[in-house]
């Protein structure tokens, strides 16, 4: 027979429910509250990580990169959401630079008021998430039930920053230490010099000179840097160590306008160099692809020129600072005789010249027409006439962006737009030690294969401009 239960017993386990349920529905409660914490957690820390890798290259050492970059990370953020499609707000106090990944950090007001030797150091970028959106930053509680149910998460800040810069190691003299000079056209008319070179003019890399003597080049140590407190080694000279940087058109980004330098730059990285041509180079394949359009611009004759020059560039070796030969004055006593058309290098291939005016964004005025050849490039009498542009759309396409089929030819498998444009050091010249001040970065789109026979060697590369800053990211991480 089965024992009765005593009355007093009957409906304890009705209380122990209860009370279980309690501790049931709390720990359930922070079990939700928890999940919200990482789910809001991983929502800021994408909102940081997206905004401050945008912020974080379009970091080139200007003062227009500080503002490119605001609007950078301010376009990631409108452009993600989180917790159901919401989308968070804007705030420039979540966005901060530093001269490295460890900061410390100012705000882009205090970045924008320094001096623009100072400017150039700040290339590192921070985003705190719990800046941007209070609405993000805060959770509702399920644990414990009181009134404080609203919480603000701790900071989610993430930090992005340059590891490679767009610049070759090899540099060359700037032809003037203007960075912007009129260059007189005609009567009122002037063309736009920038540092001594020419928009859509070609030159050949290795056979130039400011000052009156031989042809200077410079190998740039792509991994040491002055004012870095680490010195120079030797071994980052060698070709074993700079041949991918030259390969990539890269080097570690600098933070400073200081580099190291030898001269000359060596022949046998010139292979390297080709790969932009998908030619036979030691350059990895994924990492060196050629160019969209390997296409030759110079003989046989090119679609655009009616008379193109007979060799890829045209420096006589007689004028005695060594810059091209639609740089030289030929009103001067002692001046050679005047050029012949065909002795011109390639013209327009990648950039068309433009007229300086005073009161422009760095002086970039209107595009040069067809038309203007004769008063841009001063030929021979026996030449007028002759030297013709036949490009039929200038407006838009020049022959190197243009996919027609006399001007294009793309390489076996794949490819990269603008891996031709090479982003070189101008260097403030005489350069008298192993230390070398970078002016500004030209960007020069080679017109041929660089040829390294000792009887002819050249880099020929027609000038389109420079860019903005120094050494503009070529590849941003995240650090944190």
């Amino acid at each position: 027979m089965k024992p009765r239960q005593p009355a007093a017993q009957r409906g304890v386990f009705a209380i122990l429910f209860a009370v279980l349920l309690v501790v049931i529905l709390a720990l359930a409660g922070l079990a939700i509250d928890i999940a919200f914490v990482y789910e809001r957690h991983g929502d800021m820390k994408n909102f940081a990580n997206a905004a401050a890798v945008a912020a974080a290259h379009q970091l080139d050492g200007s003062a227009d990169g500080v503002e490119n970059a605001i609007d950078a990370a301010q376009d990631s953020v409108d452009r993600n959401s989180w917790a159901a499609e919401q989308s968070a707000s804007w705030d420039d106090a979540a966005l901060t630079f530093g001269t490295s990944a460890d900061g410390p950090w100012q705000s882009a007001d205090y970045v924008l008021g320094l001096a623009t030797e100072e400017i150039r150091l700040y290339r590192y970028a921070r985003v705190d998430a719990g800046l941007l959106d209070l609405t993000m930053a805060t959770i509702t509680r399920y644990f414990p039930f009181n009134s404080e149910r609203e919480v603000r998460l701790a900071s989610v800040a993430s930090v992005a920053g340059p590891v490679l810069a767009q610049m070759l190691p090899l540099a060359v003299c700037a032809l003037s230490e203007s960075r912007y000079a009129a260059r007189p056209v005609s009567a009122g008319i002037d063309e736009l010099v920038e540092h001594g070179f020419r928009r859509g003019v070609t030159y050949n890399l290795l056979n130039l000179n400011p000052e009156p003597g031989p042809a200077r080049s410079f190998l740039v140590n792509p991994v040491d840097f002055p004012d870095s407190g680490s010195g120079v080694d030797a071994a980052n000279f060698t070709d074993a160590a700079v041949a991918p940087f030259v390969c990539s058109g890269s080097i570690t980004q600098p933070g400073t306008d200081k580099v190291y330098v030898q001269e000359p730059f060596p022949t046998s990285l010139i292979p390297e160099l080709n790969s932009r041509f998908g030619k036979a180079s030691t350059c990895v394949a994924t990492a060196a692809l050629p160019d969209r359009n390997i296409k030759e611009f110079f003989n046989p004759q090119p679609d655009w020129l009616k008379y193109p020059p007979k060799s890829p560039h045209a420096q006589p070796g007689e004028v005695p600072t060594r810059v091209t030969v639609a740089d030289v004055d030929y009103n001067a006593p002692s001046a050679p005789d005047e050029p012949r058309a065909e002795d011109y290098g390639t013209l327009w291939a990648y950039a068309r010249p433009v007229r300086y005016k005073a009161t422009a964004a760095d002086h970039v005025g209107t595009t040069f027409k067809k038309a203007d050849f004769p008063k841009l490039y001063p030929v021979d009498p026996a030449d007028v006439g002759i030297f013709e542009n036949k490009w039929s759309d200038l407006s838009t396409n020049l022959p190197y962006m243009s996919a027609g089929a006399a001007t294009y030819q793309p390489p076996a498998g794949s490819s990269l737009r603008y891996r031709r444009v090479l982003h070189v050091p101008l260097l403030e010249c005489p350069v008298t030690s192993s230390v070398a001040k970078v002016l500004a970065v030209g960007k020069f789109m080679l017109t041929v294969p660089a040829n390294d026979d000792p009887s002819n060697t050249y880099i020929s590369a027609e000038f389109g401009g420079l860019d903005p800053g120094i050494g503009r990211s070529a590849e941003t991480r995240l650090y944190q």
